[in-house]
């Protein structure tokens, strides 16, 4: 999809040069004590699967409540077995939606 030419123009700005200098740890926030693991129903691991086979693309067509945004964090976990250094850009067409 096309992103406005704003958004677009910012990303190229933010950017590096050299992928080696990416610095994703200052837009981490600190976070002290356990963080658990997500753990996904076997729907949500069946739809991480369709997703992988599918060149890693694709849209997730779930009912309301099933879990599609941590079966998006599973695809993340994926993506970054095999991508040591990832960047992801997170959209959402309504303020409401966020």
């Amino acid at each position: 999809m096309k992103i406005p030419e704003a958004v677009e123009k910012k990303l190229i700005e933010l950017a590096p040069k050299d992928i080696e200098k990416l610095d994703l740890e200052k837009w981490y926030p600190k976070v002290s004590g356990r963080r658990d693991k997500i753990m996904l129903f076997e729907h949500q691991k069946e739809a991480v699967e369709s997703w992988v086979k599918n060149g890693m693309r694709g849209i997730f067509e779930m009912a309301t409540g099933t879990g599609k945004t941590f079966a998006a964090l599973g695809c993340l976990m994926r993506t970054n077995e095999t991508h040591k250094k990832l960047a992801v850009i997170i959209t959402c067409p309504y303020q409401h939606l966020v």
